[in-house]
């Protein structure tokens, strides 16, 4: 990187500077900024995601880049994109908190072709760590994890869903073509049931996983942890 950079740069410097990139994105984009709780707020932490995303979705083979503009964009695979997704997911279950007890046909949705395949998907994580870790390759739960929020954001109804990765993880379900990038808010929770929600947990839990995997702190979090939550 000091080749880039110059040798002068200093860890606290290189934060400094994508945190710089990362405040001119949050500023233009309102939305995305109250998600995250205001104008300023947690762009440090945003920049550190931006940065691990960054490093972690190259190859070790790969020539290295260091661009602020594509590492700080809102774009399936960054740091920021992840945090923006679990932002919004836990903002939905903080008002529609998961029921543990659901009756026979609270399932009864979660047969339906989209949440079907979120489900496909997210039975896969064990697969893909363990691929991930014989594979020395951490792009592959970069991967994953944008396919997640790419069913996701179907589940959600959201005709503006994240445009896929451009790769597919080992075994995962194929996804379609969505070519939006940009999802919108689903906070009403009217139109989903009991077995929606205990399924939108579910994919809270794989992402707050693989976030942590990767070394990136989720940003958002939901009330205490349910007596049958998964160690996380």
């Amino acid at each position: 990187m000091a080749e880039k950079l110059g040798k002068g740069y200093r860890p606290q410097r290189i934060i400094s500077h994508v945190e710089e990139t990362m405040t001119t994105v949050l500023d233009g984009n309102a939305e995305k900024e109250a998600v995250f709780g205001g104008a300023g707020k947690n762009a440090t932490a945003l920049s550190i995601s931006a940065l691990l995303a960054h490093e972690l979705s190259t190859k070790a083979a790969s020539s290295h880049s260091f661009d602020t503009s594509a590492m700080t964009a809102f774009e399936p695979k960054t740091g920021p994109y992840l945090q923006f997704w679990y932002a919004k997911l836990c903002l939905l279950l903080k008002n529609h908190a998961p029921n543990t007890l659901l009756a026979h046909e609270d399932y009864n949705a979660l047969g339906e072709d989209n949440p079907a395949d979120l489900l496909r998907i997210l039975v896969q994580y064990p697969e893909i760590v363990h691929a991930a870790y014989h594979n020395l390759d951490s792009t592959m739960v970069l991967a994953y994890l944008a396919s997640v929020l790419q069913q996701l954001a179907v589940c959600l109804h959201e005709e503006e869903a994240a445009s896929g990765a451009d790769e597919t993880p080992a075994e995962a379900v194929p996804l379609g073509d969505a070519d939006a990038e940009e999802p919108a808010c689903a906070d009403e929770g009217a139109s989903y049931t009991p077995g929606h929600f205990a399924l939108f947990e579910a994919a809270r839990i794989v992402l707050e996983n693989g976030m942590k995997l990767l070394g990136i702190t989720p940003l958002a979090a939901t009330e205490a942890a349910r007596a049958d939550t998964p160690v996380q």
